[in-house]
């Protein structure tokens, strides 16, 4: 509804008299239909105008069920109520999607496991909306289960480091020091999984200076694994170089000031040619005739 058509009806969910809406394992809160909780109308995140034409396949968070939402609810499903709605203890939307809290009610409140239903449609996808393979233990009690909802709440288990020596910690800046110009400058982006489930590296974005030394394409690193990548300066320009690297793990993101300065390189002054020794003065080569030398005088004859 809205205030341009105040007879429309339902924020989150409408079902007319001919429709039916099935729903499981999705969390339908926080909508609005423009009304206050005192309007006979107000139902702003379940509408049905017609009993029995929205079923539940349980496992559902409801925000508000009014009297105007005449869904039959299961015993896996949650709920609340105009004077007391039911909050999901969502993120803001980040990357289209709302990622539980980690106090929220749709941890781990999910199906045990993935489960194909009806058609092949999916009431508990085998990998989330961020690719996050399900289920995931998110509370620690009981083992892993789904959560409600499209995405999986997960406890990062990771580390990222740079060169193998620092972690990698969101405003932390990465030195490459002081460069010649064309000449090789990079570092090593390695990451470890050391948690008990995948997780899905879907972006590395540099900023211009910065570049990967190959292509990147997402990666999926299983625990106890460690892919590395490399990161490199353009070296092709003099100066400054400040740019920022950001990382999306599993629908997080984290990032990392970079910095460098490039330099023309040094142009060697040529050495000077080395002066050539003096030839050493030949020795004389005594007479072998008693040591001594002799004069010879032989007969001219004049005519």
């Amino acid at each position: 509804g809205s205030w341009e058509e105040p007879n429309r009806f339902g924020g989150g969910l409408y079902t007319s008299s001919t429709a039916e809406t099935i729903v499981g394992n999705s969390i339908v809160a926080e909508n609005s239909d423009n009304r206050n909780p005192w309007n006979d109308d107000y139902g702003p995140d379940c509408y049905s105008s017609t009993p029995g034409r929205m079923i539940s396949e349980g496992r559902n968070i409801i925000g508000i069920k009014s009297d105007l939402c005449d869904m039959t609810l299961q015993m896996t499903d949650l709920s609340g109520t105009g004077d007391t709605p039911l909050d999901p203890r969502l993120r803001w939307l980040e990357h289209r999607v709302h990622m539980p809290l980690p106090d929220s009610p749709a941890i781990d409140a999910g199906l045990p496991e993935p489960e194909i239903w009806f058609f092949f449609n999916y009431l508990c996808p085998t990998h989330d909306q961020n690719k996050v393979v399900r289920p995931v233990d998110g509370d620690g009690v009981g083992g892993a289960a789904c959560d409600i909802g499209a995405a999986e709440y997960w406890v990062p288990n990771y580390i990222v480091q740079v060169d193998q020596t620092d972690e990698l910690i969101s405003g932390l800046t990465t030195d490459f020091g002081t460069v010649d110009q064309n000449s090789a400058a990079e570092k090593t982006l390695d990451f470890k999984n050391d948690g008990s489930s995948p997780i899905l590296v879907t972006a590395i974005e540099l900023t211009e200076g910065f570049e990967l030394a190959e292509p990147f394409e997402e990666t999926e690193i299983g625990p106890g694994q460690q892919k590395s990548f490399a990161v490199r300066v353009n070296t092709s320009s003099v100066g400054e170089h400040n740019g920022e690297m950001t990382i999306t793990i599993n629908g997080e993101k984290i990032s990392q000031t970079l910095a460098a300065r490039v330099q023309e390189a040094a142009i060697g002054t040529p050495e000077p040619s080395p002066t050539p020794e003096p030839s050493p003065t030949p020795e004389s080569t005594p007479n072998p005739v008693g040591g001594l030398d002799k004069t010879i005088y032989l007969p001219m004859v004049t005519r």
